[in-house]
């Protein structure tokens, strides 16, 4: 079975047991179990069980439901783990990742790749990564890159301990906060770079442009982040690691920081996980 025929099992399994134990809306129980859409999901059943999902909440002659094992079939979550990330390990993305396979407790081999020296534009790098970027995660002969699509690849083949939150509409905002991270705040990212965070670099005062962009990220995390947690949803995300960096671009700076949002970034550092990385990060000679 190949990891994508295992996600969409996975996927269907999941489905038919809300629809048997709950009463929630098609369009939600598809968008609970990662579907595109209803029609997604109705396309699956359809094509594997010969019935849509309103017929299988309510048919008592539907075929039961079983695990993907009972068929014999190759369990993917058994297949072995590889990741590469910068050398430096300085990439905030590779060390979501990273973070997300070590919270999971799956064992896995590191590589390094130096990004100065363009070892990403090899050959040999080019036919193994799709989009030649790091993080890239390689799962038996499956090859995957982007760390958000990877953090919601792990939670489907490892759903415990989850990465993102279950509810429907926390997972949205999860990801909307991850699309914004990796998407706003150019200047802020420009001159407070990660060789801040992970070896000390020094930079020159922010500029107006970078400053709108740390009060702007000021905003956001008050916003998110309840009253005396240290996680923006009732269990740890990777979004809290993701918000983590941010801040700790500016607090590892010496830039001023909300005390409130500055001992929730050092929250998120004391993590086992966090804490493996950065033991990493600092044997990287200057």
């Amino acid at each position: 079975m190949t990891p994508h025929a295992y996600v969409m099992e996975r996927r269907l399994q999941r489905a038919r047991q809300l629809l048997r134990t709950s009463r929630q809306p098609l369009a939600w129980v598809a968008a609970e179990c990662g579907f595109a859409h209803q029609s997604h999901m109705g396309s699956v059943f359809q094509r594997v069980l010969g019935m849509p999902p309103s017929r299988y909440r309510t048919d008592s002659t539907a075929p039961p439901i079983s695990h993907p094992a009972d068929k014999g079939s190759p369990s993917v979550s058994d297949q072995a783990f590889a990741l590469y990330v910068d050398s430096r390990f300085t990439s905030p993305w590779a060390m979501s990742v990273f973070v997300a396979l070590t919270e999971k407790g799956l064992p896995f081999t590191l590589h390094t790749v130096d990004l100065d020296a363009n070892e990403t534009k090899t050959p040999a790098f080019a036919k193994l990564s799709l989009t030649r970027r790091v993080p890239t995660l390689v799962h038996g002969d499956f090859v995957l890159t982007e760390s958000s699509a990877i953090g919601e690849y792990l939670d489907a083949v490892h759903p415990a301990p989850a990465l993102y939150p279950n509810g429907l509409r926390e997972r949205a905002v999860a990801r909307q906060l991850q699309a914004w991270v990796r998407s706003d705040s150019q200047a802020l990212r420009g001159e407070r770079s990660t060789e801040v965070v992970f070896h000390g670099a020094r930079g020159e005062p922010l500029s107006p442009d970078a400053q709108a962009a740390a009060r702007k990220l000021f905003d956001v995390v008050e916003a998110v982040l309840p009253a005396g947690a240290d996680q923006v949803f009732a269990d740890w995300s990777l979004v809290d690691l993701d918000l983590a960096v941010m801040l700790q671009r500016l607090k590892k700076h010496g830039d001023e920081v909300p005390a409130r949002l500055a001992a929730y970034a050092d929250a998120q550092w004391g993590r086992a996980s966090v804490q493996t990385w950065l033991s990493h990060a600092a044997t990287v000679k200057a």
